[in-house]
């Protein structure tokens, strides 16, 4: 809590938590990242380009999980960037996490549909390995 005194994000943490961030998360990104990210433009935290309202909404994107805590912090460099809200940013990049398996089946049976050769490859692989492990 000290360093979060120090770097005068107290009031910025507390703003977070009123727009619905836990004082957890909240003393996390202003504490760490966003901390980082205001030293690095030699500027304060107050002074970055990103509201509580913003670190909440991020926030709350992964506690939904369309972000994790890394793509996360994409989003928050792009609001910094001046892109746009989080879930703008999240949309424009291409960074939500995909939770649904159709879409991960329809990739790979596109993927072998357009390699057959390797798909044959991989399944005498497989093949191979399993005769030589039944061979021991």
């Amino acid at each position: 809590m000290r360093d979060l005194v120090n770097a005068g994000a107290v009031e910025l943490v507390a703003e977070t938590v009123k727009h619905g961030a836990s004082s957890k998360e909240a003393r996390s990104w202003w504490g760490n990242f966003l901390v980082q990210k205001a030293n690095e433009a030699g500027i304060g935290l107050d002074e970055l380009a990103i509201t509580p309202a913003q670190v909440a909404a991020v926030v709350r994107l992964v506690e939904g999980g369309k972000l994790s805590n890394k793509l996360a912090r994409e989003v928050v460099a792009g609001v910094l960037a001046g892109e746009g809200e989080p879930e703008q940013v999240m949309t424009a990049r291409g960074l939500e996490l995909v939770r649904d398996d159709s879409l991960t089946q329809a990739a790979v049976d596109e993927a072998l549909a357009a390699n057959p050769d390797v798909a044959e490859k991989i399944r005498a692989a497989r093949w191979l390995r399993r005769v030589r492990s039944s061979a021991r």
